[in-house]
């Protein structure tokens, strides 16, 4: 029933699009899950001016314009205004024209045929590329705006939606940059403004150029050491866990592995609040990830699957295109607005024990699903993961590890995480775990690999420790109804 009603919510999506005409584009809900925290994204924050041609989807769009300006409450908005005026107007301009921003509809009312980005970019040609450029206006009509000091409040409510853009950009993997340079008459003309609307500032918006960083791997001390180690060993491998987001392509991943010694496998997220929820979008993906050739091999396709009932949802057809599912357990039940609880966001924990008991039989509940990986094992939220030794226990590891095992599922070691810690990996070799590797990136840069590095030497770890696909991968069972127990 729950397959049934996204497919009609799809449907109904498309049939309110069409009824909408060529004026207004509704746009889906704000991509809104990322993984990243406040304090990482502040880090990130950078203005960048090199933009690749990768088109940016509407749903990553609506995700950049609800934290410029959306509701995250009834009449009250992401960005603060003085004296709760709302005031601000945000406009965006790509090749197929110019739109006004609706935030109570998600919606873009097109104001324009024409493509602004050049008007937008003014003197500094550079932004033109950008695939969309938002303009960040204030409506000055209210009377209140006529003197000073009130005069100029705006101009720090276009500052607050200008940070807000870059937050959300930087934890999305999106390129911007804040800019007060626009050929203002060009634009209120095409725009049809009136004499109270001011433009405060702009943000053209894409994903970065392959130029503003390298996505391949650089020739470091810990990359050759590492392909020293896989050469002396006979050890193949692979990034099981590269997403495809932040500027990451599958084109971009098979460069990447014809570069150097690690291939790519890419997967997506899979889940009702992510970016796949439905057969046909991943249908698709998996057919234009099969597309793109490596040295000759097909890339291998994947999801990260986010929802519990994931193997009830996706149809055999579909299923049989995938060559592997990736799983944690980083989600965990419900909050009280709804939401999935996701681990990494603050969580109250009183009794840290007690909630082990229950996320303990999370993690062995997900194991009985028909997935290929277990990613971040052992994995603990901020606030408790202090106590991991007194938390996971040898009796737990080795119950987790007993599963993992019997059902055919590769245990993940990833890049720049700290779990599973190196007591739970000593466990798993000893029991007979398979592993496998990943980054789970964030964006097309490549990550420090000195994690893989130092668990393949104290594991000792050789080829016959490591998870390749096979035909009777753990996802075999998709479809069924409920998991089936591995063989």
């Amino acid at each position: 029933m729950k397959t049934l009603n996204k497919s009609l919510a799809c449907a109904a999506f498309a049939l309110l699009s069409a009824a909408a005409g060529a004026e207004t584009v509704l746009l889906p809900p704000p991509m809104l899950n990322s993984r990243v925290t406040v304090s990482a994204a502040l880090q990130d924050r950078r203005s960048i001016r090199d933009f690749s041609d990768a088109e940016v989807p509407d749903r990553v769009l609506a995700g950049v314009l609800w934290a410029a300006n959306g509701f995250n409450r009834p009449d009250r908005r992401t960005n603060a205004t003085a004296l709760n005026k709302q005031t601000i107007r945000i406009y965006v301009c790509r090749k197929s024209g110019a739109y006004l921003y609706d935030a109570k509809k998600n919606a873009l009312e097109k104001v324009c045929n024409d493509d602004l980005r050049a008007a937008v970019a003014g003197r500094q040609a550079f932004a033109a590329k950008a695939p969309v450029s938002l303009v960040i206006a204030a409506d000055l009509s209210d009377a209140i705006y006529a003197k000073p000091p009130r005069n100029t409040l705006t101009h720090y409510d276009a500052g607050i939606v200008s940070a807000n853009i870059y937050l959300y950009c930087a934890a999305n993997g999106l390129a911007t940059v804040c800019r007060g340079t626009m050929d203002q008459m060009a634009l209120r003309t095409a725009l049809k403004l009136p004499g109270t609307m001011f433009l405060h500032l702009n943000h053209p918006i894409g994903y970065p150029a392959a130029n503003g960083y390298d996505s391949k791997y650089p020739d470091s001390f810990v990359n050759r050491q590492l392909a020293d180690e896989c050469a002396r060993r006979g050890l193949v491998l692979t990034d099981w866990h590269l997403h495809i987001r932040g500027g990451m392509t599958p084109q971009l991943a098979a460069a990447r592995e014809e570069a150097w010694i690690v291939r790519s496998g890419v997967l997506e997220n899979h889940g009702h609040e992510w970016e796949i929820s439905d057969n046909v979008t991943l249908s698709a993906f998996a057919d234009a990830v099969h597309a793109v050739k490596a040295g000759g091999r097909t890339l291998p396709v994947g999801i990260q699957v986010n929802d519990r009932d994931w193997f009830r949802q996706i149809d055999k057809t579909t299923l049989s295109k995938l060559d592997y599912v990736l799983a944690d357990t980083m989600i965990m039940g419900e909050r009280p607005d709804g939401r999935a609880n996701r681990l990494w966001e603050p969580q109250d924990i009183p009794d840290p024990e007690k909630w082990m008991e229950g996320y303990f039989e999370h993690n062995m509940r997900i194991l009985d699903e028909p997935i290929s990986i277990l990613a971040n094992p052992t994995y603990l939220p901020g606030c408790i993961a202090g106590k991991y030794d007194s938390l996971w226990t040898d009796v737990r590891m080795r119950k987790l590890v007993a599963k993992a095992v019997e059902r055919g599922i590769a245990l993940e070691i990833q890049a720049e995480s700290s779990f599973p810690r190196p007591r739970f990996l000593r466990i798993a070799k000893e029991m007979g775990a398979k592993f496998s590797f990943g980054t789970n990136n964030f964006d097309s840069r490549p990550k420090d690999l000195s994690r893989w590095l130092e668990a393949i030497v104290w594991l000792d770890l050789g080829p016959s420790d490591i998870w390749t696909p096979t035909a009777k991968s753990p996802k075999r069972d998709c479809g069924a109804g409920k998991p089936q127990a591995g063989k």
